[in-house]
């Protein structure tokens, strides 16, 4: 487990070495028969790479959509900047799974949608619209699942609002009482 790392520095940074780790990793042990994965909020509220067409290594977070909602050549809306974001991290994951399967094809790899991500909005989004954001890549996710076997897609977003509660909402709701995921 790497906590907060995003997808793009798991592919690029070198001190990680996290092909090698898994790789050493899931030979060593061949009894392992299920890997977890969650990847979400850090990808795309701390920045994605290759969102922006016209350059790669521009990390562009969920507050670049709404603060820059048309950039040259790169996006015309911020849903298509938002589409953008979902696409790159697809592709990002993807890789990382592809690594995961190539080592261990009778491995099975679960990709965990990332739960309780939202933060107080900042940019000019809201709560509603970070979460649409949060959605859209778990549709992409979802998407790495239904493209390969041996990979499920577990969608849990919600449940630790359902089992928690939101206390700092205003009033607190309890646990229980939001719909549940």
């Amino acid at each position: 487990a790497v906590m907060g790392v995003r997808a793009w520095e798991i592919l690029e940074t070198p001190e990680l070495d996290y092909f090698n780790v898994v790789t050493n990793e899931l030979t060593k042990y061949p009894n392992i028969d299920v890997v977890v994965m969650t990847f979400g909020g850090n990808d795309i509220l701390r920045g994605t790479k290759g969102v922006d067409p016209n350059n790669y290594d521009s990390e562009v977070r969920l507050s670049t959509c709404y603060s820059q909602p048309v950039r040259a050549g790169a996006w015309s809306s911020t849903n298509e900047c938002i589409q953008l974001m979902a696409a790159a991290l697809e592709n990002q994951i993807g890789q990382i799974v592809d690594h995961i399967l190539s080592v261990r094809p009778d491995i099975r790899v679960a990709i965990l949608s990332y739960d309780y991500g939202a933060r107080e909005p900042d940019a000019g989004y809201t709560i509603e619209d970070q979460h649409l954001a949060f959605l859209q890549v778990e549709m992409a996710k979802r998407n790495i699942a239904l493209a390969r076997d041996r990979v499920e897609y577990v969608n849990n977003f919600g449940l630790m609002q359902y089992l928690y509660g939101i206390p700092e909402a205003v009033p607190p709701i309890a646990p229980g009482v939001v719909p549940p995921p």
